[in-house]
């Protein structure tokens, strides 16, 4: 009932308030302009906007009477309207400081003037308060909605690919939508996007709230900006749990004196990009003859059978081949977007709401219908109920529907419990996948006997392979994963100048809630192995029923999974903003609390923070800023608490005198802070208590002889009581020192800009389990201690430039590009007393790659015995040789050593951006340099016994300098070593954006349109590397998981 209830509430407030702002919009609107009627005089205005240099200024936004009449100056500044002498009138352009006056003030004017706005005076959204940025002394970056939607994605992290200085977005698998799953770690959960910072996973913050992002699947033009927080004093403003970088979210509000409608769509396809490839039947008979003739067995395939399976058809019983990727998969499967928002307000009420959808097809060619469907829906609302009181009201909410194949089979399909249900899966392609590719293709024929007379069909399996993947995703029934989320904050904004000037308070209450359900079949099919028999001289195959499958039949759905997560969020800050002459004092003093529950989880995680933040600029010259937090975690019984402080300088070089005069700088500053920042991971509690567990299977004490444990009738299965875990009473958080320093500038006429900065961390005492300094404790391994014992420093670099100009009034261009890079070394680690200092990881990165060092390849079979590698019984010519490191005359783990270094040492991003009259080009790119890439996952080492070969395997199977193939698995051919290492560098094509602005108001189309603009779209075209076959941005892609896509759309976006 209480369930009910809550979706109860969220469906009404997500009613009212998008009705609200609709009828706000035509109903106060309308109704004001009816009290005026009777009074109002219309007049005609003309004025030429110019600056302050008297020249004209072209491209000047001019918004009448709450956005009733919008116009734009042409390209002698000059604009015209007719509007009501008492409506009110915003003049706005980009660099140019905003005018707010009225009609009749410019009915008896003929020019107004624009004054150029002070350098970066605007400001930087940050968690509980914004930040000019002018005076920022962090590397914060702000990307725009209008930039988030130039990648076509149902995932909003993929939007931040390439556009956000030194944010390396990692896609890790493709596949449709987006599942609230993704940060569970159960059910081969994984996530999909990763964007990380300075070699970190950020956590998410919207409108001031922490969320789970893939439980809250925001558009783009939901969106406002993004503000991506790394560096220190910034983070402390929110906390601990915010020392890994901030991804923080402002949603669109609405704008007094303005108002809008815009309507957009955009539909295209996804097509797979790499897709490893495995061989098919006759090459597959091929390649296992080849493996046992190198292994000194008979070969099993007649080059007649290599003959009947070059035939290709999957329904022979005796030769069957079966392309399972081509009958089952999809290249190609479309995409859609399309929404409608508007806003607006005046002195009064401001309003924002959005109603967008979104959808995907699966990969699938067979089965059931397989897609992903969503709605978002976010609507705000901001009222000013009293002349220092503003009141805010907001929702965000997604209705998310998944529809898949139930794709395997198990009895316990209502169990939650991974380790029964081990069919269960929060997506089933890795299950798919997997079977595609480890299953050869001449295992069997898809059907034992397809006799239309039968009542069922009999899919055929053999006794090594006994899961039919046609018949899994045929037969194995179906879902249909329903995904609601409701997010609802009240504020209350508060100017308390009666009390002392500059001084505000900001209350802020948050209730955030996901829910997923999944409703199903769970069904199953016969299944038969064919045998061979010999009937009148001729062979036959002949079926038996096998015991892996028999048919299961469901005539109604049922639950199949259930997933839920809430939390309860407050904030109470005071900030205070005044300028006396030339000094500029802000301060703010905030409380947050917060509690989240979720499924899996036993404890509910609490947090809470006191925060005290100070700026003070002297004479737009000197900064200095500080912030000090106090962080309290649910995590740790003894230290629960923590402070963080930080400060930081700042130099406006530029505002100095004697630079003042230099034209050729605009902007100059140099800028460091520093601080500690306590981590508080929450990956799990209590960790500084001892735990204890009671149950038949732990750990066994006392004198064990003929199934007794103490006196003579005790058995071993008893239950007991025996430590879980030892607690640490000193644990504490992870301690981070960090130091920032930096640079921006401005220059040659506003033209180039560029930001340099250096970073450089230590991280102190992360939560770790030490299982090497420490011995075991009464020989109990899960009772080793936890500690705050290893020390790792972490330090790199972060640059951007960028140019922009013009060439006549008709053509301006931009160009961007940015790279950083991070070297880590590991101070202290949890590991053995190594007499070989080449084995020790202190002094190495902590990326290193750890394995062999090749030295070439075995001339004979005796070289082998010289030193022996002891992986296997006996090696032969042509295996791989690897350096004995501490000369004890043979190879073993001990000679494991650094090889390589999976972390890049430089990741970088260009954009450009090209404008011709009405048209516009967009081109974006990243890459990834120097570092190497391990090709030890399934596609590179397989083939053993039967099992399944890849097209490498094919193209390398008579290659000489190549790991022989072999029947028997030989161990030492596939250890990780230098060997299997690769140069990973690559540059991806992200964006191609070619766009048309329909000049609507030239062409004078429509009254009622003030902007249509079609554009083609293409996202993750092509890819440079040495690396083929994979993607080297997640080179287990189209393995584990779902490969990454390329994404081709159009669409229209229409402003009213």
């Amino acid at each position: 009932m209480k369930n009910y209830n809550i979706k109860s509430v969220i469906r009404c407030i997500a009613t009212l308030l998008l009705c609200g702002t609709v009828i706000f919009q035509t109903n106060a609107t309308s109704a004001f302009a009816q009290t005026r009627k009777k009074e109002s005089r219309r007049v005609n205005v003309s004025v030429k906007i110019m600056d302050a240099s008297g020249n004209p200024v072209p491209s000047v936004e001019v918004s009448v009477g709450e956005g009733s009449i919008h116009e734009i100056s042409d390209s002698e500044g000059i604009v015209a309207f007719t509007a009501d002498l008492r409506d009110k009138v915003s003049i706005t352009k980009p660099g140019y400081e905003t005018i707010e006056s009225y009609v009749e003030v410019l009915s008896d004017s003929k020019t107004v003037t624009i004054y150029n706005q002070e350098l970066f005076s605007d400001k930087i959204p940050l968690p509980y308060m914004d930040l000019v940025k002018r005076y920022s002394l962090g590397n914060t970056v702000v990307i725009t909605g209008e930039e988030l939607q130039r990648y076509s994605s149902t995932d909003i992290r993929n939007a931040l690919t390439a556009i956000a200085p030194g944010v390396e977005v990692t896609e890790n698998y493709g596949g449709p939508g987006v599942s609230p799953l993704e940060n569970s770690n159960r059910y081969g959960a994984a996530w999909k996007v990763s964007p990380t910072v300075r070699g970190r996973r950020m956590m998410y913050m919207v409108d001031d709230v922490p969320v789970v992002i893939s439980e809250t699947p925001l558009d783009p033009q939901q969106i406002e900006s993004i503000t991506i927080v790394r560096d220190v004093m910034e983070k402390t403003l929110f906390g601990a749990s915010g020392a890994e970088g901030i991804v923080y979210i402002k949603t669109k509000r609405g704008k007094a004196n303005d108002r809008y409608l815009n309507v957009f769509a955009e539909g295209g396809v996804n097509v797979v990009d790499r897709l490893p490839e495995y061989v098919g039947g006759a090459n597959y008979a091929r390649l296992n003859n080849l493996a046992r003739k190198n292994s000194d067995m008979e070969m099993l395939y007649t080059r007649e059978d290599v003959a009947e399976y070059e035939k290709n058809n999957p329904l022979d019983l005796v030769h069957p081949n079966i392309d399972f990727k081509d009958m089952m998969l999809k290249n190609v499967m479309s995409y859609r977007k399309a929404g409608v928002y508007s806003g607006g307000g005046n002195d009064y009420v401001n309003y924002y709401a959005y109603l967008g959808y979104s959808g995907e097809d699966d990969i699938y060619k067979i089965g059931p219908q397989a897609d992903y469907n969503r709605v978002n829906l976010n609507a705000n609302l901001d009222v000013k109920i009293h002349n220092n009181i503003k009141a805010k009201f907001g929702i965000i909410s997604t209705m998310g529907l998944r529809r898949s194949s139930n794709y395997g089979y198990s009895s316990h399909y209502s169990s939650d419990d991974p380790n029964s249900n081990t069919t269960l899966g929060v997506i089933e392609f890795p299950d798919i996948i997997n079977n595609i590719n480890n299953i050869p293709a001449i295992s069997f024929p898809i059907y034992a006997n397809n006799d239309p007379e039968l009542e069922f069909p009999q899919y055929a399996v053999s006794s090594l392979y006994t899961q039919n993947p046609i018949a899994n995703i045929l037969e194995n029934g179906s879902y249909s994963e329903t995904i609601r989320k409701g997010l609802m904050n009240v504020g209350l904004d508060i100017d308390l100048s009666f009390v002392t000037k500059g001084l505000k308070s900001y209350s802020y209450g948050v209730y955030d809630v996901t829910n997923l359900v999944r409703l199903g079949t769970a069904e199953d099919y016969a299944a038969y192995l064919l045998n061979p028999v010999i009937e009148d001289g001729v062979k036959v195959m002949k079926p038996v029923q096998s015991s892996s499958h028999s048919i299961k039949e469901m005539s109604s759905k049922t639950k199949l999974l259930d997933y839920f997560s809430n939390r309860f969020y407050f904030v109470q800050k005071f900030s205070y903003d005044r300028k006396f002459g030339k000094h500029a004092v802000t301060a703010g003093l905030d409380y947050m609390m917060t509690k989240r529950s979720q499924k899996f989880i036993t404890e509910h995680r609490r947090e809470m923070n006191f925060g005290f933040d100070a700026s003070y600029v002297y004479d737009d010259r000197y900064i200095f800023q500080t912030a000090v937090n106090e962080h309290g975690t649910y995590s740790l019984r003894n230290n629960t608490w923590a402070l963080s402080p930080s400060v930081g300088l700042g130099w406006l070089i530029s505002q100095e005198k004697w630079l003042k005069d230099v034209r050729a700088i605009d902007y100059l500053k140099l800028r460091a802070q520093g601080g500690v920042l306590y981590y508080d991971s929450a990956t799990s509690a209590n960790r500084d208590i001892d735990n204890y567990s009671w149950n038949s299977s732990g750990q066994k004490f006392g004198p064990h002889s003929n199934n007794q444990w103490f006196g003579n009738t005790t058995s071993e299965n008893i239950n007991r009581t025996y430590v879980s875990m030892l607690g640490n009473p000193n644990l504490r958080m992870e301690r981070r020192t960090e130091f920032t320093v930096g640079i921006d500038g401005l220059l040659l006429d506003k033209r180039l800009s560029f930001s340099l900065n250096y970073f450089n961390v230590l991280s102190d005492g992360p939560v770790s389990q030490l299982n090497n300094v420490l011995p075991l404790v009464s020989g109990i391994s899960s009772g080793a201690l936890w500690m705050n014992y290893n020390k790792t420093r972490f330090q790199g670099y972060e640059v951007s430039l960028g140019w922009k100009g013009k060439a006549g009034d008709n053509f301006s261009y931009s160009v961007n590009g940015w790279a950083s890079g991070q070297y880590s070394k590991i101070l202290r680690i949890d590991e053995m007393n190594y007499s070989e200092p080449y084995r020790s990881r202190v002094g190495h990165s902590s990326s290193t790659i750890w394995g062999y060092r090749y030295i070439g390849q075995f001339k004979t079979d005796a070289e082998t015995l010289d030193i022996p590698q002891l992986f296997d019984e006996s090696l032969k010519a042509g295996d791989l040789k690897y350096q004995d490191m501490n000369g004890d005359g043979f190879v073993d783990n001990n000679d494991i050593c650094a090889i390589g270094d999976n972390s890049p040492k430089l990741v970088y991003g260009i954009s450009a951006n090209f404008r011709l009259k009405d048209f516009d080009l967009f081109v974006a790119g990243t890459g990834r340099a120097f570092y190497d890439l391990a090709l030890t996952n399934s596609y590179f080492w397989n083939g053993w016994g039967d099992g399944n070969y890849s097209k490498y395997t094919l193209d390398h199977a008579n290659d000489a300098s190549h790991p022989r193939l072999t029947y028997s698995k030989i161990n030492n051919n596939y250890q990780t070593s230098t060997y299997w290492l690769k140069d990973g560098s690559f540059f991806k094509l992200q964006t191609v954006e070619f766009g048309y602005n329909l000049p609507v108001k030239r062409l004078n189309i429509t009254k009622g349109i003030r902007g249509l603009r079609v554009y083609v779209r293409g996202n993750n075209l092509f890819t440079l590397s040495g690396v083929k076959d994979v993607d080297p941005e997640a080179i287990n892609s189209g393995l584990s998981n779902y490969p990454l896509m390329r994404t081709f759309v159009g669409g229209v976006n229409i402003t009213f």
